[in-house]
């Protein structure tokens, strides 16, 4: 396990600034899924640290599990090592750091893996992250999501009022299914790595005050999995997540 002293000074994580929005209330033409909503895993990982490999590994096993959405999002903060990770995002880091912030933690690592905004476990731990996954089950509700693709490379997203009004922000995530890469230099040097559901982009796109339905078109690549999230902020507890392939 990798960890770093986080950086203090405040960071702007998401820009809602150039996002093109036709907001509505009311209800899209998209229906929202029906049943549990899916449990979003956010494992903080990079190329350049030795000890997350086995986590890669075991969240492509999780994300094989439909009530579950895995996202992989890359650090910078080990490229000094002498590898810099093509999918390493400085945001990545800042959401991880605010995480850290939100929680009182002094320190952040890698592999770490957050359960719906509100556990933090190792990201290499089944065990520990298996009895997370129960308990997230049973704290679940607040919103629920509907997501269509529209001509033009837009998305038309839609927020409707679970059983708890909680005021959240509204993000976009595109995510590249899958990866492989072998690593020249580092402590993985030699290491050809796979990866599932990496993070390229993620936008926060709306505010949601938790009551009224909610409805805008985005802009969304054609060529990635979209993955929405309305999460409390802090970064704090996800409210819900969808997946649109």
């Amino acid at each position: 396990m990798r960890r770093v002293l986080p950086a203090w000074i405040p960071v702007l994580l998401l820009l809602l600034s150039g996002v093109a929005l036709t907001v509505a209330q009311g209800p899209a033409r998209a229906e929202p899924a029906t049943g549990p909503a899916p449990i979003l895993l956010e494992l903080f990982t990079s190329q350049g640290c030795s000890s997350c490999p086995p986590a890669d590994a075991l969240l492509r096993r999780l994300a094989a599990d439909p009530d579950v959405i895995a996202i992989a999002l890359h650090v910078d903060y080990w490229d000094y090592l002498g590898w810099r990770d093509p999918f390493a995002a400085p945001r990545n880091s800042a959401r991880q750091r605010a995480y850290a912030r939100h929680a009182g933690e002094k320190m952040v690592y890698t592999p770490q893996l957050v359960i719906n905004g509100t556990a933090f476990v190792p990201g290499a731990d089944e065990a520990a992250i298996r009895h997370a996954l129960a308990a997230a089950r049973d704290a679940q509700g607040g919103a629920r999501i509907a997501l269509a693709r529209q001509t033009g490379g837009q998305l038309q997203v839609t927020v409707l009022p679970g059983d708890r009004a909680i005021p959240a922000t509204i993000h976009v995530v595109e995510v590249l299914p899958a990866a492989r890469m072998t690593v020249t230099r580092g402590e993985n040097a030699g290491r050809t790595l796979d990866h599932r559901n990496v993070v390229t982009d993620w936008r926060a796109v709306g505010i949601w005050d938790g009551h009224d339905p909610w409805s805008a078109r985005v802009p969304a690549a054609v060529d990635r999995d979209i993955v929405v999230l309305v999460q409390e902020d802090g970064p704090g507890r996800v409210l819900a997540a969808a997946r649109l392939r």
